[in-house]
């Protein structure tokens, strides 16, 4: 069987109301040179049922024990045969013409290894778009850990990276929160990145989502760690930027803390952000 240009890594848990529109949108693509490797974290709902009615040779499915997303996403590289690895949450979706655009700029750049593109978050019970990505925050190019190291502004199905770059920089950890940011700063490290500005990705906004319900103070230990992280694996890339980074961090947990009404919380993260940054 001839090696696929594109593995597709979709990881699924109790998603069985999405994976399938998921997955109908990677068939959708007008580039049809991949393979879509679903991981099934040990789904409890009907997800696997659901799978098992996809006769296309090009879907594979691998089954494990619950361990989680980003472990899920480790199965699938390990398992995927194309020279690039285009990630995909199993509650979004792309356009049609994702892949053959992403794919043609990687091909045609010289020192990028690794690209993200715009999206756009949508309301899961209406279908209405809320907002494009780059409407909130500017999407950079290039040479980025300046700016990554900041916020992470690459949301995880738009990113293709080609396969090889994982032998520098290692797989996804086995993190509580932001699995993806961390290996966002690691490539960031050693690779520029491509962008394109056109909104290819939906993401789906729904009550069942990873980041619902966590606290702001959990959120930001588990920030500060992927921070610790990174300055572990490329202190010549990041140490000058961590005081600021880390100033960043307590200031943006104060905002959440205000949001939940928690004034004096906030007001102590406030401080610390000063400390850190005068």
């Amino acid at each position: 069987m001839a090696m696929p240009a594109i593995s597709v890594i979709i990881p699924t848990y109790n998603r069985a109301s999405y994976v399938c529109i998921a997955i109908d949108s990677v068939l959708a693509q007008t580039f049809e040179d991949y393979e879509i490797i679903v991981v099934d974290d040990g789904s409890t709902d009907e997800t696997l049922e659901r799978l098992a009615a996809y006769k296309d040779q090009r879907v594979k499915v691998i089954h494990q024990k619950n361990l989680s997303q980003g472990i899920a996403r480790n199965t699938g590289i390990s398992a995927a045969r194309g020279e690039y690895i285009a990630f995909l949450d199993s509650d979004d979706v792309w356009m049609p013409i994702k892949l053959e655009l992403q794919y043609s700029q990687l091909v045609q750049a010289k020192n990028c290894f690794w690209s993200y593109t715009n999206a756009f978050a949508f309301q899961h019970s209406t279908g209405n778009k809320l907002y494009q990505f780059n409407e909130r925050m500017r999407l950079h190019s290039g040479s980025i850990p300046s700016e990554l190291i900041k916020f992470n502004f690459i949301a995880t199905s738009t990113v293709m990276v080609k396969k090889d770059c994982f032998d520098s920089v290692g797989l996804f950890a086995n993190l509580a929160k932001a699995q993806d940011w961390d290996v966002w700063l690691r490539l960031a490290s050693k690779f520029d990145v491509c962008v394109s500005s056109e909104a290819l990705v939906g993401y789906r906004i729904h009550e069942g989502m990873v980041t619902k319900g966590k606290t702001p103070y959990f959120i930001h230990l588990c920030h500060l760690k992927v921070l610790d992280r990174a300055i572990f694996f490329a202190p010549l890339v990041y140490n000058a930027l961590y005081n600021e980074a880390v100033s960043i961090q307590y200031k943006n947990t104060a905002k959440r803390f205000l949001s939940n009404c928690k004034p004096i919380r906030a007001r102590c993260m406030l401080r610390k952000a000063i400390v850190l940054d005068q």
